[in-house]
């Protein structure tokens, strides 16, 4: 493969940090923003395709109160990579056989619970640095990685260093061993990216079929003594038969696809994005708030700047769907076939310019509302959680 400009970014990064030079905190948002490229606007559309970017016509897409709409592409590309996974069905009876478990034991991680979590995994990882309990922009790519390989271990046993090891996003390979969250992140972006680039589906499909054999292995060995972690513990309980080992693969797959992503990239734009100037006043009201209650105080003082930053830079910044009906969208004629482009970064930009804190966009919709899209994410507040609990871990340090 050529030298691609995500290397060319992560080359210049790589040097600031190791030299302590540049800026690097715009080197990290640089590089967020090539591996995130529907951040920007389009650029125009190509035939067969729909964009919308409202907040009001995206939050309709999602919803698919008509069945206008399908997920279905999405399996079309992952079986290329980490094979077919519930996320890739539309509702029915076989998307709920297969996700109503790990969707319920995902929804009932609480915030709190969550924090708690991060928070711990965040301070041991600021105490593992070449400069324990001093935390700098350079290191937070370590860190970033630390606590999400902490957090995959609770819930889900993996990384297990056996089949999975810990191992960051900069890893721009497809070989042995399989890296969390490294591995994770292309075959989640191959799949939802509406117009993936080829370094995106070179990668997407190669790491997909990498951690696909990984966690094929980890579960064959699991058979023998399940895990004991909430979410591969109740996976493992409800599909016991070994014929079911791919299948039970796929979905923890799935799952740490669902995760990994979207928290390790909001992290790594907020803290980024705040580094010069957000950062510090953040630290002074952290460490003067008169709530001592960590969570509580992680509510009252990063809650609203952290979901303001994510608007700015959501991950993931477009989805899409497949047309299955001819229909009108907002007046314009939509036929079957036709590539729904969801412009996720213009709903959020819509909402944040009106003053409007709101991230369930992000997450294809609220879970817990009445009549929720099929997709919202069950981890909203598992994810919003680690998001609090890392900021917070950064908080105290220094």
């Amino acid at each position: 493969m050529s030298t691609s400009a995500n290397e060319v970014a992560l080359k210049d990064l790589l040097e600031a940090i190791n030299q302590r030079k540049g800026n690097v905190a715009k080197l990290w948002q640089s590089l967020v923003a090539r591996l995130n490229p529907h951040l920007a606007d389009r650029g125009g559309t190509t035939a067969g395709t729909i964009e919308v970017g409202s907040k009001k016509l995206v939050m309709e897409v999602f919803r698919n109160s008509h069945y206008d709409y399908s997920v279905k592409g999405y399996g079309d590309r992952v079986a290329q990579s980490f094979g077919q996974i519930y996320l890739c069905l539309d509702d029915g009876p076989e998307y709920t056989r297969q996700s109503k478990v790990a969707n319920e034991v995902i929804q009932s991680i609480t915030t709190k619970e969550s924090f708690n979590l991060a928070l711990e995994a965040s301070l041991a990882a600021i105490a593992s640095l070449r400069n324990p309990g001093k935390f700098e922009i350079g290191d937070l790519g370590e860190v970033t990685q630390k606590v999400l390989a902490d957090i995959c271990r609770v819930w889900l046993n993996l990384p297990d260093e056996i089949s999975v090891v810990p191992g960051s996003y900069l890893y721009l390979d497809s070989t042995p061993p399989a890296r969390c969250p490294g591995h994770f992140i292309f075959p989640g972006r191959y799949m939802i990216t509406p117009d993936p680039d080829n370094e995106t589906t070179q990668l997407g499909q190669a790491q997909g079929q990498l951690i696909r054999k990984a966690v094929n292995d980890f579960v064959a060995r699991g058979r023998a003594k399940p895990p004991g972690s909430a979410i591969s513990g109740s996976l493992f309980r409800e599909f016991p038969d070994s014929a079911d080992n791919d299948f039970l693969a796929r979905t923890i797959v799935g799952i740490m696809i669902g995760f990994l992503p979207t928290v390790e990239f909001s992290l790594i734009s907020a803290v980024s994005s705040w580094w010069e100037v957000e950062f510090r006043k953040l630290q002074h009201e952290w460490q003067n708030a008169r709530e001592r209650d960590p969570y509580l105080r992680a509510c009252e003082v990063l809650e609203k700047p952290l979901k303001q930053t994510m608007q700015k830079w959501p991950v993931p910044g477009a989805v899409w769907r497949t047309a299955i009906k001819q229909h009108k969208l907002d007046g314009q004629n939509v036929n079957v076939g036709d590539r729904i482009w969801i412009n996720i970064a213009k709903a959020t930009e819509e909402d944040l310019s009106k003053g409007v804190t709101d991230v369930f966009a992000i997450f294809g919709g609220d879970r817990h509302a009445k009549d929720h899209p099929t997709h919202a994410c069950p981890g909203y507040r598992a994810a919003m959680g680690v998001l609090l609990g890392s900021i917070a871990g950064l908080m105290e340090a220094n």
